[in-house]
């Protein structure tokens, strides 16, 4: 629904605000309250009792919004109300109950920043002590949260100042474009503070905030997203993921010119060796050189002997990624052996990174050493799982890829891109770590909507300079019956 509040305009959507604009300029991407699970999923919301009241230039909301658990039972509730007044004061009030004992991570605000005219621009931080300190958000993506112990901020945008207010609860923000969100996050609780934490039942979460224009805005600076220089322009090389095929599949990707064929291999684990051949046989069939990723176990030496063995130097390798299977990027003993691994396999391009999100090759930084490229693997559902949410966020890879591309100095490879996370490396329970395979499957892999948005991660990935990047498993791009959607956006790349 649009709503106006004086001058700006908006959506409002199941208890949140998305898209809080001024004429053209997007100012904030989202208000909404969220429930973390204690490996950081996100509950899904029902809304309940829902009214709208509305005039010109101004709006009242009000609705019940629960969090149900995966047997459908409410575990907690917010009363929501969202005002917006002639003047362009919004306020976003929440009053929660826990309906049950339940852990979290997080219960409450969280505030989306855009980042398109934001990057460099000048920010005043108002603290919960008391104290104002001046930063500017970030350019390049920030490996550590940027703004901490908040209470309220102040920002220039477009020439116009903008004011946030914050009760209830202390907050920082963090650079989502870390896991390709398009967007900087203002949240609670700072995680310093310990976690997961059991919320009692009938235990209250309440917060408010507030939004307004500043009638004494900051002075304009910065609010640019510099094109990348560090990497060469050069045609993006588009790979897949080994997987089962139909014979006709098979047939109609060797007609789409990709230039790899992903193989995954874990040397000692259980049917690691005809898994390999597998992926090897696919790779011939398919008339592909394999992008080898070897996720070796210490001592890495031995491991990749293991993996020699066994190991048919007739097959073509386009590129090697070298990996730690117990580490969230690959570790310095490693990197160290990549020269001899190398040469062992008749000197392909060899790489190292993280199988995870861009934050793991951000955060646990490395010397690469004489690696050829940097790698991390890309999925757009961290934080968000709507189908406006993903489209948005693609602007996001753009910056990750000049991010590890200017923290690296090295070719940037992406690899894989999923629609869904294979991993979750934040959960803390570490039995939920490794998502099941049915999880990862998204049923609008076979959709128009997996073509567009292939289509915009092309985009933006060919536009900040990337060298290579291999999408979804095989059998997402080819069926028994015919090409599938995603295999056309790919074709006409």
């Amino acid at each position: 629904m649009l709503l106006h509040a004086g001058p700006f305009h908006m959506m409002y959507e199941q208890g949140s605000l998305r898209r809080i604009c001024l004429g053209e300029e997007e100012v904030l991407r989202m208000i909404y309250a969220a429930l973390r699970d204690r490996n950081w999923g996100t509950y899904p919301v029902r809304i309940e009792a829902e009214t709208v009241e509305q005039d010109a230039d101004s709006f009242v909301c009000r609705c019940l919004m629960l969090h149900p658990d995966a047997e459908g039972r409410s575990v907690f509730r917010w009363q929501v109300q969202i005002s917006g007044s002639s003047g362009g004061v919004i306020e976003f009030g929440i009053d929660g109950e826990a309906l049950v004992d339940v852990w979290k991570n997080r219960a409450g605000f969280c505030v989306l920043h855009p980042i398109r005219g934001l990057g460099n621009a000048p920010v005043e931080l108002l603290h919960t002590d008391g104290s104002r300190s001046r930063s500017v958000f970030p350019d390049l993506i920030a490996a550590a949260n940027p703004f901490h112990g908040l209470r309220g901020m102040r920002w220039a945008a477009g020439g116009r100042g903008y004011r946030l207010d914050f009760e209830g609860e202390v907050f920082e923000t963090e650079d989502q474009r870390n896991w390709t969100d398009a967007s900087y996050k203002t949240f609670c609780t700072p995680l310093a503070r310990p976690f997961p934490v059991l919320l009692r039942r009938g235990e209250r979460v309440q917060q408010r905030i507030r939004f307004q224009p500043d009638s004494q805005p900051l002075a304009a600076g910065g609010g640019t997203r510099p094109l990348p220089g560090t990497v060469p322009s050069a045609p993006l090389r588009l790979g897949t993921c080994a997987s089962a095929l139909e014979p006709e599949a098979a047939a109609w990707l060797r007609t789409l010119g990709l230039s790899h064929l992903r193989a995954d291999v874990y040397p000692g684990a259980p049917g690691w060796i005809p898994a390999l051949r597998a992926a090897c046989d696919q790779a011939a069939g398919l008339a592909l050189p394999l992008e080898l990723v070897l996720h070796l176990r210490a001592p890495f030496g031995a491991s990749f002997e293991a993996f020699r063995a066994v190991w048919d130097a007739a097959t073509p390798l386009a590129q090697v990624l070298l990996l730690a299977e117990d580490a969230l990027a690959t570790p310095q003993p490693l990197i160290g052996l990549l020269p001899d691994i190398r040469a062992a396999l008749g000197n392909p391009l060899a790489g190292v990174g993280t199988d995870f999100n861009f934050a793991e090759l951000n955060r646990n930084r490395f010397d690469p050493g004489a690696a050829d490229f940097v790698s991390f693997s890309l999925h757009p559902q961290e934080h968000a799982f709507d189908d406006q949410s993903l489209m948005e966020n693609t602007e996001a890879q753009y910056d990750a890829v000049r991010s590890a591309a200017a923290v690296y100095g090295l070719p940037v490879h992406v690899s894989p891109i999923t629609l869904r996370k294979r991993f979750n490396p934040y959960a803390s329970d570490p039995a939920q770590r490794a998502v099941p395979r049915s999880s990862q499957a998204d049923p609008r892999q076979h959709t128009e909507f997996a073509a567009e948005w292939t289509r915009a991660s092309l985009q933006q990935l060919t536009a900040a300079g990337a060298a290579s990047a291999t999408y979804y498993l095989a059998g997402d791009l080819a069926g028994a019956l015919g090409p599938y959607p995603a295999y056309h956006a790919l074709a006409r790349a």
